[in-house]
């Protein structure tokens, strides 16, 4: 499919916008997933936020304790731990007063 604004093949734009996105995590020093079979998504509201790992799950529990670590040394965040942890998708989380 070509991409009717710019003329180029789709997957031809999704490559780029990757390598992009490695390009601007390497230079600002973030670690940056690009195995295929990985994704991350973040939702965030305020001081509340959830992060959706699609993925292995050793990789989810490593996203896990590298966000921990950031909020408590970096953003002097208390984390409640009632309210904080990995959870498979079919079992749910509460976000928010509302079940995602």
């Amino acid at each position: 499919m070509i991409r009717k604004e710019t003329g180029i093949e789709a997957p031809k734009v999704r490559a780029a916008i990757k390598t992009l996105r490695v390009i601007s995590a390497q230079k600002d020093n973030i670690p940056y997933y690009i195995e295929e079979d990985v994704r991350v998504r973040y939702i965030r509201y305020a001081d509340d936020f959830l992060i959706g790992v699609m993925g292995d799950k050793d990789v989810s529990r490593e996203i896990f304790n590298r966000v921990l670590l950031f909020c408590e040394s970096e953003l002097s965040m208390n984390i409640h731990e009632d309210k904080t942890g990995i959870r498979h998708r079919k079992d749910g989380v509460i976000y928010l007063g509302y079940r995602v």
